[in-house]
């Protein structure tokens, strides 16, 4: 079965370096190859064939093949115990989520299958990936586990960066989907099992591979009813299984002279004969149709796609902090630029998860008890906790109504971002993603707070990397102080944001809630 692909470059690693040295492996001992389990019965019998000779190093060492997915083996090389020596997964994304020590490694991809969706039988071609999985009867695997789903994903990314959909349209795709990800967990199994019958898991679209499409067809009983394999078109990506070698310490060179042995062995004739009758494509990804190419996409932007999914699906702790000062008052496309902000986060609050907590303040110089800057609106709360009589979402409506009534002094910009930072260090949740959101229009204006410089030095030397808080800022207005708001992000390892147009800072928000990567999801 080969199904017509368009496909975008997915740039991929260069070929194993030769080894030299020494290898650090002892006569009649193992190396460990972890591969996907969909392409390791085809590495196992090219590394260990029945009818011909096993593979070893010149020291003797042999090479067994575990079958392993990629949340696993990630979980081991982590972990430090019960790590493989070298690893095949279906794509370099994985590749990208080693300890920065392994990241270096060099890789080679042995085989390719493009990522299709699989379809309700007799439905048209989608025009996106967005579209397709828009759908209300849409599935999709986790794609920490998955990288069907992860190559959507990039898929995606590619349509939003090259034009067919738009970063907003993906944004509030990710933010919704979020909600009802574990309404969405079934196996492997369960979703390719259905396609031959549309049952009711996976009735609508959802993301496998050409390989693994191929294989339920073949293994379907017969008189299945198939649903149709397709691929948007918009284009489509390919999933590469790179080899690299992931050992450390006295394995790391045996590991290397390995994968260049496994490496040359997976790309002979034999080899690429059982993998094309496995229904694999070669590592060129051959043959192809090129109609409809949605773009490029880097293997980092990759990573970067899953990371964001992976921290919408845990669970948020956020402290949102706004700039009531005076300038807030000033006009901007016809409403002042507090109501601007304010209706920005109301519209947010609808579309947030559950599970996830919020809080809010507001600040300017004066605005709170004593000598502090910032008052405290409403506690860091799960959304759906009571609050009052009422859930803690709407318990946050009222205050955020008020913050137009409430403009007045000087932007105390440095204390309030160190006061909130510790704040959410203090009541630090291991199980979510801990951050600050600050929004002003404005620069430092309390001469008697402490300076930048100072800031910045506090929040580089509180940092503990066993509790990581991101402090993201947004910048609105010609006034903002980009530059500082930018230094202050970065102290934390965070993103800063810039609003040129008043109308886009809904927008600029909602990125701002996407931005879950980084130290905190290590």
């Amino acid at each position: 079965m080969a199904a017509a692909v368009a496909l975008f470059a997915v740039a991929g690693w260069s070929a194993i370096a030769s080894f030299s040295g020494g290898s650090g492996c002892e006569s009649g001992e193992h190396l460990t190859l972890a591969a996907s389990p969909d392409i390791a019965p085809v590495v196992q019998g090219v590394v260990s064939p029945s009818d011909g000779e096993a593979l070893e190093t010149d020291d003797g060492c042999e090479v067994t093949v575990q079958w392993s997915d990629p949340d696993e083996v990630l979980a081991a090389i982590h972990a430090g115990e019960h790590a493989p020596d070298l690893w095949i997964p279906d794509t370099s994304a994985w590749l990208e989520r080693l300890p920065p020590a392994l990241r270096d490694r060099q890789a080679r991809p042995v085989a390719t299958t493009p990522v299709v969706f699989a379809g309700p039988p007799g439905a048209r071609r989608p025009a996106t990936w967005l579209a397709a999985l828009s759908q209300p009867d849409a599935r999709m695997l986790d794609p920490n586990a998955s990288g069907a789903s992860v190559g959507a994903l990039a898929a995606m990314q590619a349509e939003a960066v090259n034009g067919p959909t738009g970063d907003t349209a993906l944004s509030r795709w990710l933010v919704a989907t979020a909600k009802s990800a574990p309404e969405h967990s079934y196996s492997d199994e369960d979703l390719l099992n259905n396609a031959a019958n549309g049952g009711e898991v996976g009735g609508g679209w959802f993301p496998t591979t050409e390989q693994r499409f191929a294989d339920a067809v073949e293994e379907a009983p017969a008189g299945g009813r198939f649903k149709d394999a397709v691929v948007p078109r918009s284009g489509t990506v390919m999933l590469d299984y790179p080899l690299a070698p992931v050992a450390t310490g006295e394995k790391a060179s045996a590991a290397v002279e390995a994968a260049t042995l496994v490496g040359d062995r997976l790309a002979s004739a034999e080899a690429s004969r059982r993998l094309q009758a496995a229904g694999f494509r070669t590592a060129s990804g051959d043959p192809t149709d090129t109609e409809g190419e949605v773009g490029v996409v880097e293997p980092d932007a990759v990573a970067e796609m899953l990371n964001t999914w992976v921290g919408l699906t845990a669970d948020a702790r956020m402290l949102a902090v706004l700039d009531v000062s005076g300038s807030m008052q000033e006009l901007a496309g016809g409403r002042t630029r507090v109501m601007l902000a304010r209706d920005a986060v109301l519209a947010a609050l609808g579309d947030l998860p559950d599970e996830w907590q919020l809080g809010l303040w507001a600040f300017s110089r004066g605005l709170g008890e004593g000598s502090a800057d910032h008052a405290e609106l409403a506690p860091i709360r799960t959304l759906v906790e009571s609050s009052g009589g009422t859930t803690h979402r709407a318990a946050l409506i009222d205050p955020l109504r008020r913050l137009p009534g409430m403009t007045a002094g000087g932007t105390a910009l440095h204390e309030t971002a160190l006061a909130a930072y510790r704040t959410a260090v203090d009541g630090y949740d291991p199980g979510r993603f801990n951050s600050v959101v600050l929004l002003t229009d404005g620069y430092n204006e309390d001469p008697d707070g402490i300076s930048l410089p100072q800031l910045l030095d506090r929040l580089r030397s509180e940092q503990d990397p066993a509790q990581p808080v991101q402090l993201i800022t947004i910048g609105m207005g010609p006034q903002a102080d980009i530059e500082a708001l930018k230094r202050i992000s970065e102290a934390t390892g965070a993103p800063s944001y810039v609003v040129r147009d008043p109308r886009d800072i809904a927008r600029v928000f909602d990125d701002a809630l996407l931005q879950r990567v980084g130290k905190g999801l290590q």
